[in-house]
């Protein structure tokens, strides 16, 4: 059976955006298993008073329920540059715990700290987030993302972001990118300047 994977923030001992992890948990949950059933994982996670104090990264592991659910203190990286790597046929449409091939991927990032996946020419994610393009303060988010992730969704539903179909020749029409995921917002994020992306 496929197992799929979410990370929740836990700061302070509070799940700030479980909201989104429920959405994307049910929709797998619906699309793999035709579970109709709801979890809340605010319901599920019960957070160990060690874990209450700070930033976590909670990992629950699922297919038909919750297989495992792990927390680590979340260090964030400072990601200054990437390179992009080119893969037509990858697909991470659902958050599956197999990651290898991403894995493989970061693997070609060379002296970079991280890599922008380009699939038929089209710029979707890096290793383990999603970007957000900025240009003249305006931000944009790639249409072709391989998973839109809990920030893009907030940021859609927001209204804050505009959702652009972004080519690898298009890049250099924008001043970088934020590297956002679960764990970072766009206020704590790294930003890379678009000439620190290696294509």
């Amino acid at each position: 059976m496929c197992l799929f994977s979410d990370a929740v923030r836990v700061e302070n001992g509070r799940l700030p955006d479980v909201e989104w992890n429920n959405l994307r948990v049910n929709k797998t949950r619906k699309d793999f298993f035709t579970i109709e059933e709801e979890l809340d994982l605010s319901e599920l996670i019960k957070i160990p008073e060690e874990n209450k104090k700070g930033l976590y990264k909670c990992r629950i592991v699922y297919d038909t329920e919750i297989r495992s659910v792990t927390f680590t203190e979340y260090k964030r990286k400072v990601i200054k540059s990437l390179r992009a790597v080119y893969d037509d046929s990858i697909d991470y449409s659902y958050k599956f715990a197999d990651r290898s091939r991403i894995d493989e991927l970061f693997e070609l990032r060379g002296e970079c700290d991280d890599i922008l996946i380009i699939k038929n020419g089209l710029v979707t994610d890096t290793s383990s987030a999603n970007v957000v393009f900025v240009r003249n303060g305006k931000l944009f988010l790639p249409e072709s993302c391989l998973l839109p992730g809990t920030r893009i969704a907030a940021l859609v539903a927001s209204g804050e972001a505009a959702v652009v179909r972004i080519g690898i020749e298009d890049i250099n029409r924008y001043d970088g990118v934020f590297i956002i995921n679960a764990m970072n917002n766009l206020s704590e994020c790294s930003f890379v300047p678009v000439d620190k992306i290696r294509v």
